[in-house]
């Protein structure tokens, strides 16, 4: 929480991965670290129209035993830290099959 408001990197394990398919922008969350609405969770909001930009990872983290890191400008919503795609660019990269 320290780096809210900062470019900053954040690791860990991806434990859920939605999309509320009936919000307007049918956003994505990948919840790292502990599943919303933990305070030990930082979410990568992705929009829908990103989608593409994003599927190859979304379709190997969803399956479970995956971590990731992602760099971006971590900002938070209601309180929970978030990295939101539209607040500027995000780099991200991750391992399947981590246990």
């Amino acid at each position: 929480a320290q780096h809210v408001g900062t470019t900053c990197t954040v690791a860990g394990p991806v434990v859920n991965v939605y999309q509320a398919k009936e919000s307007r922008g049918m956003p994505i969350f990948v919840d790292i670290g502990e599943a919303y609405p933990s305070s030990r969770s930082v979410t990568l909001l992705i929009w829908a129209e990103a989608l593409s930009d994003f599927e190859e990872m979304l379709n190997e983290v969803d399956d479970g035993d995956a971590w990731i890191s992602v760099t971006g400008y971590l900002g938070t919503y209601e309180g929970r830290l978030q990295f939101n795609i539209d607040d500027g660019p995000v780099q991200y990269t991750w391992w399947t099959h981590v246990s």
